[in-house]
């Protein structure tokens, strides 16, 4: 009875309030501005492409990979990425696919060859737009690998502004190691956006050596040997691949991409062999050191007209060049610490290039694309080197005198 009356209570008081409730929304809407009969309101739809969307949309058999792979497991170096694709080894810094050697693996940046001593470390992947990777020669980029072609495409200018600072450190055997990446991007007046992602590095590598052979001297004897020793590699550098996007309109765009890449190196290794069987080699005490330099620059233009939704037309110019110094030693000494051997290794080599491509590729159908394109490329190289055995030059008139080539490629396929 007393839940009744209360509910009655309840009831007659909202009745009551009712009124003027009603009275306030009305007022409400008398107060807020009417929208104009022939304005629409904005409207913004956003959505992320995922990288089973860019394997979907790419007209030829790629694999495709994207933010998600790459920021996965905030790897600071690409071939910490690459190790973890199928089909793809990395060893000593080389791309391997298909079971085969790193010589028959063609790497590519935004198309393009990448620069000679170009190394997989030297990229921090958080300048990486997304990774193609194509086990087969195909029309669409060029085919001059046997076992496949690795595209690495550079970040995109962003469409809002864009500020990333990333630090990592790590511990490598005897001392730390430091990465940090920083990237600014923002879009300009007149349909101009640029994004500049700059990346140092260090590497500190140490590796252990404990092994067993059986071979014969050079008397044609027995011999079996042990060796230990340990060979340790570091070094540093920075790269910066900046970026400006042009867009004409709203088919064509003009795209200037930079990269720049500078690091050196040093490594140090000893090795120490017992004689198990037979005679003792000429040294047994074997110590080396290496260390050297590399830088490499390139910048690329590209133009873009996507004339409907079927077909569209790309074409490419770059300019590139590169170059190392090295220097290489070795020091043996046999088992009384005499010094055997003295032999000193130094040069240097520089590199020059220039591309110039084009593509023309047309939807046909809902499954097939065709594709047309053209390249001509020109490279120079020069290398000097010198290597001196005990103060007495090796192969000399030959091994010291300057190395030239130059390598002219043209290219058509459909």
């Amino acid at each position: 009875m007393t839940f009744r009356l209360h509910a009655l209570a309840l009831a007659a008081g909202l009745a009551i309030l009712s009124p003027g409730v009603q009275a306030q929304q009305e007022v409400d809407r008398a107060a807020q501005p009417s929208p104009a009969p022939n304005q629409l309101e904005r409207v913004e739809v956003r959505r992320t492409q995922t990288d089973t969307d860019l394997r979907r949309r790419e007209p030829v058999a790629k694999q495709l990979y994207g933010r998600d792979e790459l920021d996965k497991y905030g790897d600071t170096q690409l071939s910490d990425v690459l190790k973890r694709l199928p089909g793809i080894n990395v060893s000593g810094g080389q791309l391997r696919m298909r079971g085969m050697g790193g010589a028959y693996t063609q790497v590519l940046v935004n198309g393009e060859p990448a620069p000679p001593g170009f190394s997989l470390d030297n990229l921090n992947p958080n300048q990486v737009e997304r990774l193609e990777v194509s086990k087969a020669p195909t029309a669409d980029q060029s085919a001059q690998a046997i076992a496949g072609t690795l595209n690495i495409i550079l970040k995109d200018a962003p469409r809002i502004v864009q500020k990333d600072l990333r630090v990592g450190v790590g511990y490598a055997k005897e001392q730390p190691m430091v990465s940090a990446g920083f990237t600014y991007g923002d879009r300009a007046l007149g349909g101009v956006g640029y994004v500049v992602p700059i990346s140092f590095y260090e590497w500190h590598f140490r590796n252990d050596i404990d092994g067993e052979r059986l071979g014969s001297d050079r008397f044609g004897k027995a011999q079996r040997l042990a060796s230990s020793g340990f060979d340790r590699s570091f070094g540093h550098g920075f790269n910066v691949s900046p970026r400006v996007n042009w867009k004409l309109n709203d088919d064509e765009s003009l795209t200037l991409q930079g990269f720049f890449v500078d690091n050196s190196f040093r490594n140090q290794g000893e090795n120490t062999t017992q004689v198990l069987l037979g005679s003792a080699p000429s040294s047994v005490l074997d110590s080396t050191r290496n260390r050297g330099t590399f830088a490499a620059s390139r910048l690329n233009l590209q133009y873009n007209n996507r004339f409907n939704e079927d077909r569209r037309i790309e074409l490419r110019a770059g300019l590139g060049r590169g170059g190392a110094d090295f220097n290489f030693g070795f020091l043996g000494r046999d088992a009384a610490g005499v010094q055997t051997v003295d032999r000193t290794t130094e040069g240097r080599n520089r590199n020059r290039n220039a591309t110039l491509a084009s593509k023309y590729s047309q939807y046909a159908g809902e499954a097939h694309t065709i594709t047309a394109g053209a390249e001509l490329e020109r490279r120079v190289r020069d290398e000097t080197r010198r290597t001196l055995e005990n103060g007495v030059e090796l192969l000399p008139g030959i091994e010291g005198q300057p190395f030239d080539a130059t390598i002219t490629r043209t290219a058509a396929s459909r």
